[in-house]
Order: structure tokens, then C-alpha cells, then sequence
């Protein structure tokens, strides 16, 4: 039973993870408790390290014709950098 609870859990936030959605909405969407989610983050984050920070990145346009880049990040932050 507990190690069902693990895995639905650990399901759940490997899909937050790939949602780019903040924690409150992914939670709400899915009828989580935001503290009850931030516990089965807290522990999987202990058994499953991150293998390294980078994220992939796309070139929408040639960078040539660009006046800036543009970062857009999941959580709705965007970041312009003139060229």
C-alpha cells in the first residue's frame, strides 16, 4: 500500500516537473494539498538527484536577424537579452 502511494506520487511530480505549470496550479489542478505534494517532492528529490542544471534550448529564428534573445521559462518568466 505504501509503496503504491510512493510510486502514484512519484508520478505526480515528475508530470509537475514536465507541466511548467507553479506549484499552487499544477496542485489545484491535480486535488493535491500543496503541503502533501511539497513532502513526496522533498523525498524524491532525495532518491532521484538531479543529473545535472542545464535545460535544453531553442533557436526560434535565426540569430543573425534577431534584435534579442528570448528565454521563456516554464514557470511563465521571460527573460530578454538585447543582442
Amino acid at each position: 500500500m505504501r509503496q503504491q502511494l510512493e510510486q502514484e506520487m512519484y508520478a505526480l511530480v515528475e508530470k509537475y516537473q514536465e507541466s511548467g505549470m507553479s506549484l499552487r496550479e499544477f496542485c489545484t489542478n491535480e486535488g493535491v494539498k500543496v503541503a502533501k505534494f511539497q513532502y513526496w517532492r522533498n523525498k524524491y528529490k532525495q532518491t532521484h538527484p538531479q543529473l545535472g542544471g542545464f535545460a535544453k534550448l531553442e533557436i526560434s529564428e535565426p540569430v543573425a536577424l534577431a534584435l534579442h534573445i528570448v528565454i521563456k521559462l516554464p514557470n511563465g518568466t521571460i527573460i530578454q537579452i538585447p543582442l
